[in-house]
C-alpha cells in the first residue's frame, strides 16, 4: 500500500504541477511552488498519519474516485469535479501568463492557514469516521455504520464545508484568481502586467 500511496502522490502532484506550469508557460512563479510544497509537504503527512491510523480507510481513499458499482449520477458527479479542478489550475497559470501576479506577504500566510485548516478537516474526517471516502456507497464489507461523533456533531458532510477552505485557500496560496469565498484580493490590483 506504501508503493501505491507513493506512486498515486507523485503522479498527482506532477499533474498538478505540470498542469499549474505549462498554463503559466513558465516555472518561474514562487507562489506556485509554495503551494505545491505546502500540499506534498501536508498532504503526504496527512496520507502517513491515516497509514498509521486506520489502513483500511486509507486503503479505500487510494481507490479510484470513478469506480464500478457508482451511480451514474455519481459518476457524472465526480468526472464533473475533476474537470472543473483541472480548469481552475489551468485558469491559475493562464491569469499568471496573461496579467502577471504581484506579491502580498499578508494574504500568503492566511492562505497557506486555509489550506492547513482544510488537510485538518480532512484528518479529523477521517479520524471520526473510518467509511470518509469520495466515492458515495455504503460499505457492507466494512460493516458501514453512522458517524454521529467528531466533525459529524456539527455538520453531516464536513468534507463538504473543507472545500470551501480550500477554495478559499488554493488560489490565493498561488497568488491568482481569488477563491469564491474570499473575493478579490486586497494587496492585488485588478489588472497587473507586473511579474514576479
Amino acid at each position: 500500500m506504501i508503493t501505491k500511496l507513493i506512486v498515486q502522490s507523485v503522479l498527482w502532484y506532477s499533474l498538478m504541477a505540470g498542469i499549474l506550469f505549462v498554463a503559466a508557460g513558465s516555472v518561474a512563479w514562487p507562489g506556485a511552488w509554495v503551494f505545491l510544497i505546502e500540499m506534498i509537504v501536508l498532504g503526504t503527512a496527512s496520507a502517513f498519519w491515516l497509514l498509521h491510523f486506520d489502513p483500511e480507510l486509507l486503503k479505500e481513499r487510494l481507490k479510484a474516485p470513478i469506480q464500478h458499482g457508482q451511480s451514474a449520477a455519481d459518476r457524472w458527479i465526480m468526472g464533473t469535479f475533476l474537470a472543473l479542478w483541472c480548469a481552475w489550475l489551468v485558469a491559475m497559470g493562464l491569469e499568471v501568463r496573461w496579467l502577471g501576479v504581484p506579491y502580498a506577504p499578508w494574504t500568503e500566510t492566511a492562505d497557506a492557514l486555509l489550506i492547513a485548516v482544510s488537510i485538518a478537516i480532512v484528518c479529523w474526517t477521517c479520524r471520526a469516521n473510518s467509511y470518509a471516502v469520495p466515492v458515495v456507497r455504503i460499505q457492507t464489507e466494512r460493516h458501514h455504520q453512522v458517524a454521529t461523533t467528531g466533525p459529524y456533531r456539527f455538520v453531516r458532510h464536513p468534507n463538504v464545508q473543507r472545500v470551501l477552505a480550500d477554495a478559499g485557500g488554493y488560489p490565493p496560496a498561488a497568488r491568482n484568481l481569488p477563491g469564491p469565498c474570499l473575493g478579490p484580493d486586497p494587496g492585488r490590483p485588478a489588472r497587473s502586467a507586473q511579474r514576479y
